[in-house]
């Protein structure tokens, strides 16, 4: 426990100045006083470990009725104390009890929970080191709960739990003392008392002088500066400092500066501080919880902006000095009047801060805080924050933490007419993170100190960073137009839209479709996206279209924020909105939603979640949005590319690549038209096909001649111009990054790729899957498994936070499952000694019970031989009594002493058994565990003999398979000699020729021969992998049981041991029974001697040693009966605990599998796939009608076994659509479904504005198609090219802002669609090398 004064030396922040109250690095080894107050230790008496001689309070009724003060005398064993009483004066009573531990509470206890500390007397500071005339005193201290915890204490109490309907708290306390409180600063007391010091030489108390000073804030609050944050962070950074410069005013920040916690980058980092050079302003700041990196919150984010700029002090006794601008508080302080209060995670620290004297004294609060009833976006209403009757009322309190603007209001007193009204504003952030905060009124708020910090000026702030709008109807999209300019000055209203901002219109399927023919909608909307702004038509289906049968309608339509616009713990809400009443009750729903809602803010806590997850939980904060426009590739080196050549890739409309081979051979096979085509691919994603891979697994991008690759990607990333180039030489790859004439190349080409992945604001996958599609590419999302797609999806609706909370749970069940069992294995124990330990303690029950019946009838035997004696001879000379009974009152002496010599050497024997039998439990224990942990050694060597034996069974169809298509017999391991290929090549079914073409026999011979003897290789490597496995089974299977006979040996052990100390308990008991039975029969000898000098004495000596012997007996058997009695009661209360502590795991258990189920694949994940199957139908759909002139359907859903279904369905002659397997499809249906939806999945990444490319490149998209299936692809390619320039009328037929198609095509299918295109370009294959010959007319 601190002591009630706490004098502490303070060192130096990072920069050497104050963060809390530190001092200057010229004065740090002075001592600042660290307030804290009395705390209470009678919380848990069982934590006290007292010692004789320490005064008592006893609590006689044992029930709190009446105290008696005591001093301990003895402690005795099973938890019992003998005491000595006071007298009610103090004095002593000389009286003695044995009581109880539980009975006892130490003396010097305060009764109370809430202590007023003495702001006169008990809290004096010494500055020692300070020019002081005397010292200073009096500085005003705080009233705290002492249910709080130490900011810094690993272990925290938990907090108050308080609900909206009244005000009281119920604390949940752990088996710890209570924690010393917080620590508060009061730096207006700090002020005052500098009064007589000589201010100006200490920069510190300049500082707070000049602060102090300022009457004019301007405040804001979440800024969440991140990678994807950093320009709109300093444009507001900058307009803060405008602002506050014109009013003259300070700025005050209350919270989240940055969004990642635990690092900061270092380009976001410098990015501000050299922002933060052009300041003159003063500033205060306290961190929010994404600053915070420590549990109680004092290592964050803001030290390293606390010398980020100096301002000029004007005073006169300190004109022209400098000081630092920003001023952190990391501590609840007091300036200024008012109370500054960084996040306090743990509650119960929250609520004591909140209720000091320190809180109630001050004008105003600024605090980043969890408020119970306040709004965590548009869904969610906070409901495990600090309850608003915790504040102070009737007076301004500013908080930070959620971005939406808005005030909780509590009346405290509602049956009164005096009111006490909280009112605590949420400022909200400065910007909208995302569409959930659309239409949100963002604003900066002045306050003035000199009226008691009350508002005075609201500056709006909407011209900054996106905009998000979601118009209701159509009507109010075209009322929306793009920001003039008056006077050089932007004009931003609630009507206006700027370069960069969202708009997102929901409307019904069958309005869409008719915006084809609204041409006041197309001019509208194609003049905002010239404008740069995003706009987005998303398709809902009406009740009606469902009654219908639609075969799009599959969602119900809903006003409410879509899920991908959602944040993790939103979309929760959602997700139990719909499963209550479905998969789950009411209560489990509950339960499960607070469960998860605590892992998922848990692993935003945690570092590892937040570097796992930092693409889902920034997916909200102003995701990126890309415009990618592609202008040029150059290749040199690349592929059949020896020298440089360079292709034109924007808005050249419909573009035909064909090649010609002049080689021989294929007249353009060979030419190297695809190679060109995705070069562009290979620059930025470092795979050459479409599919990306890592950059060292590509091959063949080399020229023969040339072994130095090289491809420069030139265009516009959001209107900013970029250069991508990517080297590559037989052992080194090389990749340059250049972006609005800024070097971003870092030190290795991985990282540069990372830095690419995020200026692009999307990965490698979708770049390939949007933009680059080969002609093996085209086919996969059609081909896919359910979990192909599944990834695919998740490409779009990042899956890895449910994933990873779904881990979690599983890691947290499986941990709680082991408890449980180790648990249960120590009740077993535990149980089995209470059952040995019952049936003794009723044995020593009954002894004892036999023992007062003795002791009572030998009382009244004495009694009546005492009365008969009596009136026998009542005459009898005194002086002759006894006096030849000398010697045997000696000897009975002796006898006696050696009894209590054997009562002490049995109590030493029962305290040796019991730290003998302790040890060895404690290795028992051990034992246990190594023996779960051979278990589990033995569980994963079988898992590997499973994966061994499935791969052996893999590699045997494979090699079925390789046996059937090159018909051999390879059943003995080898390839036969003899082997020679079939005439029949197996692969194109086409004759194999001797004459040198690509299917000669030589070549396919020697292709065969590898591919077998591959195989071959890889089965026996198999076999032998296979035995290892179950060698490593056995293995781990006899160390298991080794060590569990090891641990029935030791169990045996300890039963040996039992045994043998149960053995000298009794020997030495029985020695003192002996020793005993010697001291009777002293005393029947002293009683036989004296009956020789008098009969009748005899006979009472008689009687008296016979009582003396049945009290003994009682006396002995009372103090067993007892040291059994307190150890049962220990064992039993152990056994509860252990059972409560079983259930408690049995419980968790059942809740973390609750939670992985919620979590999984069949849970959330479904629910947030379900949107982006929904929409990529309805996208591919509107495809496919034009591909297939409405006579092909492809429906999908995501169903509840958490399998997306994929139906086709085919026009009959009647008009009717009759499903058929996707496998019976003829070749052009199938290639129609498959380029729909190719295309749908990338118009749903530009819907979802993840990323609107320039250019999209199709490799054979036309196979298997006839002339009017090529047509109608043609029109469908010419009707996404018409949204370019405000050609066309193409304005929503998607979302595209594609001015480039680049097909590629053999001969034949390009002469028929040779009309249709605007540009023919021809790569050409000449002596080797190939050359682009480029429709210049048309480029």
């Amino acid at each position: 426990m601190r002591p009630q004064h706490q004098w502490e030396t303070r060192k130096p922040s990072l920069f050497g100045y104050p963060s809390f109250l530190y001092p200057p690095p010229f004065h740090n080894t002075r001592l600042w006083l660290s307030f804290s107050s009395k705390s209470s230790s009678s919380d848990n008496n069982n934590n006290n470990n007292w010692t004789i001689g320490d005064t008592v309070l006893v609590d006689v009724h044992k029930d709190g009725s009446n105290m008696v003060q005591g001093v301990i005398q003895d402690i005795r064993k099973g938890g019992w104390y003998t005491l000595k009483l006071s007298s009610a004066d103090g004095g002593e009573q000389n009286q003695q009890v044995k009581v109880r531990k539980s009975q006892l509470t130490t003396a010097t206890t305060a009764t109370s929970t809430k202590l007023e500390s003495d702001t006169t007397t008990e809290n004096e500071l010494l500055l020692q080191q300070l020019p002081l005339e005397e010292p200073v005193q009096a500085i005003p201290a705080m009233t705290v709960t002492t249910e709080s915890s130490s900011d810094d204490s690993s272990t925290a109490t938990t907090a108050a739990t308080m609900t909206a309907d009244n005000d009281n708290s119920s604390t949940t306390t752990n088996n710890l003392p209570p924690p010393p409180p917080p620590r508060m600063d009061d730096l207006d007391a700090l002020l005052q008392a500098s009064d007589k010091i000589k201010a100006k030489e200490d920069p510190f108390l300049q500082q707070l002088a000049h602060h102090a000073s300022i009457a004019k804030w301007v405040v804001f609050t979440d800024l969440h500066v991140a990678p994807s944050t950093l320009e709109t962070s300093l444009a507001v950074i900058h307009r803060v400092h405008e602002l506050a410069q014109q009013r003259h005013a300070g700025v005050l920040f209350l919270g989240d500066f940055w969004h990642h916690r635990g690092t900061l980058r270092v380009d976001c980092l410098n990015a501000v501080l050299h922002a933060f050079r052009q300041w003159t302003v003063p500033m205060i700041l306290i961190p929010g919880n994404h600053d915070q990196v420590t549990l109680g919150g004092h290592s964050h984010g803001l030290t390293p902006l606390e010398q980020s700029y100096r301002v000029t002090v004007d005073h006169e006794d300190s004109s022209g000095t400098t000081i630092p601008g920003p001023l952190v508080f990391s501590h609840p302080t007091k300036l200024g009047n008012a109370l500054f209060v960084p996040h306090i995670r743990d509650l119960a620290i929250m609520e004591s801060v909140l209720q000091s004297d320190m809180a109630q004294s001050c004008q105003a609060l600024f605090v980043h805080a969890d408020v119970t009833g306040a709004y965590m976006n548009d869904m969610i209403v906070s409901t495990g924050g600090v309850h608003p009757s915790v504040f102070p009322s009737n007076r301004p309190i500013y908080s930070g933490h959620f971005h939406k603007p808005h005030t909780v209001i509590h009346n405290k007193n509602k049956k009164t007419a005096d009111t006490q009204e909280v009112c605590i504003e949420y400022l909200g952030s400065p910007y909208e993170t995302s569409l959930a905060e659309a239409h949100q009124e963002k604003a900066l708020v002045v306050l003035d100190a000199t009226q008691g910090w009350k508002c005075i000026e609201r500056i709006p702030m909407n011209d900054i960073g996106r905009k998000h709008f979601k118009p209701q109807s159509l009507d109010e999209l075209l009322e929306l137009h793009v920001t003039t300019l008056e006077n050089n000055v932007a004009t931003a209203t609630k009507k206006t839209v700027k370069e960069g901002d969202r708009i997102v219109l929901t409307l019904p399927r069958r309005e869409v479709r008719d915006l084809d023919e609204n041409t006041l909608f197309q001019d509208h909307t194609r003049a905002l996206r010239q404008a740069g702004v995003a706009v987005e038509i998303r398709e809902a289906t009406t009740t009606a279209e469902a009654q219908e049968g639609d075969p799009a309608s599959v969602a119900e339509t809903t006003g409410a924020t879509s899920l991908e616009d959602l944040s993790p713990l939103s979309t929760w809400a959602r997700f139990w909105e719909v499963q209550q009443g479905a998969d789950y009750d009411e209560e489990e729903a509950m339960a499960l939603q607070e469960a998860g809602l605590r892992l998922l803010e848990e692993m935003e806590e945690s570092e590892d979640a937040t570097s796992s997850s930092s693409k889902s939980t920034e997916g909200s904060l102003l995701a990126t949005k890309t415009n990618l426009q592609l202008d040029s590739v150059a290749v040199e080196g690349y592929g059949p590319f020896p020298t440089r050549v360079e292709y034109p890739l924007n808005d050249r409309g419909l573009v035909l690549l064909k090649g010609t081979n002049l080689d021989g051979g294929s007249d353009s096979n060979g030419s190297g038209k695809t190679t060109l085509a995705m070069a562009a691919l290979w620059a930025m994603t470092g795979s050459a096909d479409p599919r990306p891979f890592q950059d060292s697994k590509v091959v063949d991008i080399l020229n023969d001649s040339n072994q130095n690759a090289r491809v420069s990607v030139t265009g516009h990333l959001n209107g900013k111009p970029f250069v991508i180039t990517r080297t590559k030489t037989p052992k080194k790859t090389g990749l340059a990054f250049f972006l609005d004439g800024q070097d971003l190349t870092t030190q290795s080409a991985k990282e540069t790729m990372a830095v690419i992945e995020e200026k692009l604001g999307v990965s490698a996958p979708i770049l390939a899957r949007t933009m680059f599609h080969g002609q093996h590419a085209l086919n996969e999302l059609l081909e896919a498994t359910d979990a192909k797609l599944k990834e695919e999806l998740s490409l779009i609706v990042p899956l890895e936070l449910w994933q990873g909370a779904g881990t979690m749970a599983r890691s947290k069940g499986r941990t709680a499952t082991k408890k449980e069992n180790e648990l249960q294995g120590m009740l077993a124990l535990r149980t089995d000694d209470m059952e040995k330990l019952q049936n003794r303690f009723n044995r020593a029950d009954a002894d004892l019970k036999e023992k007062v019946e003795i002791l009572r009838v030998r009382e009244a035997e004495a009694k009546s031989f005492s009365a008969k004696q009596q009136q026998a001879d009542g005459g009898e000379d005194e002086a002759t009594k006894g006096k030849s009974l000398d010697s045997l009152r000696r000897s009975l002496e002796e006898a006696n002493s050696l009894v209590e010599t054997h009562q002490n050497h049995v109590s030493h024997l029962k305290e040796g058994r019991a730290s003998v039998l302790k040890d060895i439990d404690g290795g028992l224990r051990i034992q246990m565990q190594s023996a779960q942990t051979a278990a589990e050694q033995l569980q994963k060597a079988q898992l590997e003999h499973q994966s061994a034996n499935y791969e052996m069974e893999t590699l045997k169809g494979a090699v079925g398979k390789l046996e059937k298509t090159w018909q051999v017999d390879l059943s003995v391991g080898e390839l036969p000699s003899a082997f020679n290929i079939p005439e029949i090549c197996p692969t194109c079914q086409q004759p194999v020729t001797n004459n040198g073409h690509e299917h000669a026999h030589e070549s396919l011979q020697e292709k065969a021969e590898d591919e077998i003897q591959a195989t071959l290789h890889s089965l026996a490597t198999a076999q032998t992998k296979l035995l290892g496995a179950r060698e490593a089974v056995e293995d781990a299977e006899l160390s298991r049981q080794k060590l569990q006979q090891e641990a029935q040996i030791v169990h045996e052990q300890r039963d040996e041991q039992a045994t043998y100390w149960d053995k000298l308990v009794s020997d030495a008991e029985e020695a003192l029974r002996s020793s005993r039975e010697q001291v009777a029969h002293l005393t029947q000898s002293y009683t036989a001697q004296a009956e020789r000098q008098q009969e009748a004495a005899l006979a009472q000596s008689k009687l008296e040693a016979q009582l003396n012997t049945a009290r003994q007996a009682v006396e002995f058997a009372k103090e067993a009966h007892g040291n059994l009695s307190g150890e049962l009661e220990t064992l039993k209360a152990a056994v509860e605990d252990l059972g409560a502590q079983a259930k408690e795991q049995r419980r968790l258990t059942k809740q973390c599998a609750g939670l992985s189920d919620a979590f999984g694949t069949r849970g959330i994940q479904t629910f947030v796939l379900q949107n982006a199957v929904r929409d990529l139908q309805c996208l591919s759909q509107k495809y496919l009608d034009d591909f297939s002139d409405g006579a092909q359907r492809l429906q999908m859903s995501l169903d509840a076994g958490d399998k997306i279904s994929r139906r086709a369905l085919v026009r009959e002659p009647d008009g009717s659509f009759r499903e058929r397997p996707l496998a019976t499809l003829s070749g052009g249906q199938w290639r129609r479904c498959s380029l729909a939806l190719t295309l749908g999945f990338a118009d749903l990444v530009a819907t979802r504005g993840r990323l609107r490319p320039s250019l999209i490149v199709l490799d054979e998209p036309l196979t298997h198609l006839d002339r009017a299936g090529r047509r109608d692809v043609g029109k469908v390619l010419q009707k996404i090219l018409g949204q370019r320039d405000g050609a066309g009328s193409g304005g929503s037929y998607s979302n595209f802002a594609t001015s480039t198609i680049l097909l590629i095509l053999q001969d034949l299918a390009a002469e028929e669609l040779e009309e249709a295109f605007d540009c023919i370009d021809e790569v050409v294959k000449q002596n080797g090398a190939s050359f682009v010959k480029v429709d210049e007319s048309t480029s």
